[in-house]
């Protein structure tokens, strides 16, 4: 059902909604680009104490003041296991979880925040508490400030229960100055995580001045990082990021990979060495991004040339990676992905691949 966007028809729909369903067999809460607070009201209203049932809460890209969604997480505390909030528009100054006072949420599974949305640091501890069944935390898309907002926080989940129980980890934040506080965070919470991740996302993000990936950082990705691991990305801009020594690290100590998203700074030269350097025997999906104002980037510039380069690529790296099926390369500059240089992507045939544009 499409319900375009008026105010009138939507809050008419969620009228009718809460008409015909008791809220307590609500199980999932799911309302992006809606008139949040009027429907958040509407569940109020039919019965707060009958939110017994409520495992999933989920909204986007809405006005939320913070009171309401206060109220609506401690209503359902007792049941709840996934909170992802994305792209809220905070209608109040104060930041997400001012002055929560309802109990912790002991069985929460999930927790996902993407934009620029804030957080106030000592009081979503109260709703997080130890977090002891936490296993998925996202928080991407970051401003300087979110980002900031989020060291603390970061430092917090360190210190609990939940680095012993993290297994799916995606963090995203720009790469300036302003947010190496908040990558050193990540830093210390991924070392206190140990070995048991299986999903790890780092996403710096390619606009804007660009500092080099901090030591520390990358020192704990290569400590946590281990046979468990199945799907790694690591986005920074390529001018500062990955090099064919860190590349061959990755190899060696992440051997159940099924997935990898790499940024990388290369020349041609190099490029045909690097699939013998490729040993991922579980590898299913390869990405490579590679940036403009990298030395040797006019190899992008002609397509016949780009595209025999990348051929003879796919050639070579399925005799490293047998359980390859697909294989794609994209390139970007400093405002994001270059539309005069098409990413490529292959569907690997056993016996012959074929590239695409894309």
């Amino acid at each position: 059902m499409v319900l375009g966007y008026h105010d009138e028809i939507r809050s008419s729909f969620v009228d009718y909604v809460f008409s015909r369903f008791a809220t307590n067999e609500l199980e999932v809460l799911k309302a992006h680009e809606a008139p949040l607070n009027v429907t958040i009201e509407k569940v109020l209203k039919q019965s707060v104490t009958s939110l017994t049932s409520l495992r999933v809460i989920d909204l986007g890209y809405i006005s939320l003041k913070t009171s309401a969604l206060n109220e609506l997480v401690a209503f359902c505390a007792g049941t709840l296991e996934e909170l992802h909030l994305s792209w809220i528009m905070q209608a109040d100054p104060e930041p997400l979880f001012t002055d929560y006072a309802g109990q912790p949420l002991q069985r929460l599974k999930a927790f996902t925040s993407k934009g620029p949305q804030v957080f106030h640091d000592e009081h979503i501890r109260c709703a997080l508490g130890d977090a002891p069944a936490l296993t998925e935390l996202h928080a991407r898309n970051l401003t300087a400030v979110s980002a900031f907002r989020w060291v603390p926080i970061l430092g917090y989940l360190s210190e609990t229960r939940t680095s012993n129980t993290l297994k799916r980890l995606k963090l995203g934040a720009l790469t300036n100055s302003s947010a190496k506080p908040f990558w050193i965070a990540v830093a210390r919470l991924l070392r206190s995580c140990g070995g048991q991740l299986e999903v790890l996302h780092i996403n710096g993000s390619p606009k804007g001045l660009a500092e080099p990936m901090p030591p520390d950082l990358w020192s704990a990705i290569s400590n946590c990082a281990s046979s468990n691991l199945s799907q790694l990305v690591l986005m920074w801009r390529a001018d500062q990021t990955m090099t064919i020594e860190q590349t061959q690290i990755l190899c060696d100590i992440t051997p159940s990979l099924t997935f990898l998203h790499i940024c990388m700074n290369i020349t041609v030269a190099a490029l045909n060495d690097l699939p013998s350097l490729f040993r991922f025997p579980k590898l299913v999906r390869l990405h490579l991004t590679f940036y403009d104002g990298d030395v040797g980037a006019e190899w992008f510039t002609d397509e016949v040339t780009r595209e025999l380069i990348f051929r003879r690529f796919v050639h070579q790296i399925c005799l490293s990676c047998p359980a390859l099926k697909e294989v794609s390369w994209s390139v970007y500059g400093i405002g994001g992905l270059d539309p005069q240089k098409p990413s490529l992507y292959v569907e690997v045939n056993s016996l012959l691949p074929h590239a695409h544009h894309h």
